[in-house]
């Protein structure tokens, strides 16, 4: 029984090391397309592609629901306690939106992350607001893998740019303790975005190659995205303290386990 759960184990830990080392290759892609974005080279047709430039609203401006800030995105979750994983609802929404760049706009057609840090918003006004918010929303009770398998055809179908949910996991009563999160994106942001380029729609469009989120929203210049977050090198090095564990850990095992049990 032990020498199966420490394989497994071992197994586990040599998996998330080969996950570093594939992604490895996502992240010097990544990079290249914003060093070709900030050298201002064309875009690809129907290839991932990065630009960079300030956002600009195209649709009614909306307002974040935790902290009321005017915006063309954002995205919300009420948490349990601080955990991703234990959640009382969450949502997000788009307003038709696109990229200023230097040769022209470039529209937001699909579902993007927004991927840098979030705001933890937390004072009796925010706590107000939320009450307010979860009791004036029509929130879809989360139902599952169909359910968000659907929803997620439904976003992939809307092509004009505007987009909404809000989920609920569990219904949250306001004496309860929560943790407030909120990701907003402003008109005139410095941001650089990656994903699937449409000439015809002269935007970003779903990309059938990825289970969720096609697009990705940085925000800051060029040089700072290119600055901040891991590099390439930094994934090879967890990898190979993964990789370096889960076999070290492996050759202890089976040097512990008598010869003839294996058998």
């Amino acid at each position: 029984r032990h020498l199966i759960f420490g394989s497994l184990g071992g197994g586990l830990l040599f998996a998330i090391g080969l996950a570093y080392w594939w992604g490895i290759i996502d992240r010097v892609k990544e990079r290249s397309r914003i060093r070709r974005a900030y050298e201002g080279q064309g875009l690809d047709d129907g290839e991932r592609v990065a630009v960079v430039g300030t956002v600009v609203a195209q649709g009614p401006l909306l307002t974040s629901p935790l902290q009321q800030k005017p915006c063309v995105a954002y995205s919300y979750e009420i948490q349990r306690d601080g955990s991703q994983q234990a959640k009382y609802c969450d949502g997000f929404a788009l307003t038709p939106s696109a990229i200023q760049t230097r040769s022209g706009l470039v529209r937001i057609l699909a579902w993007p992350e927004l991927a840098y840090d979030a705001d933890y918003p937390f004072d009796e006004e925010t706590k107000s607001r939320a009450v307010i918010f979860v009791e004036s929303t029509n929130f879809t009770q989360f139902g599952g893998f169909r359910q968000a398998l659907q929803e997620l055809r439904n976003l992939r179908a809307d092509a004009d740019g505007a987009m909404r949910f809000d989920h609920q996991m569990t219904p949250w009563d306001p004496s309860q303790s929560a943790v407030f999160c909120e990701r907003i994106l402003a008109p005139g942001e410095e941001v650089c975005v990656s994903g699937r380029y449409s000439a015809m729609q002269q935007g970003f469009v779903p990309d059938p190659t990825e289970a969720v989120q096609s697009i990705k929203i940085q925000k800051g210049s060029a040089e700072s995205v290119l600055k901040s977050g891991s590099s390439p090198f930094t994934y090879f090095i967890l990898g190979l303290i993964f990789n370096g564990i889960a076999v070290a850990g492996l050759m202890i095992l089976y040097r512990m386990v008598p010869a003839g049990a294996v058998h």
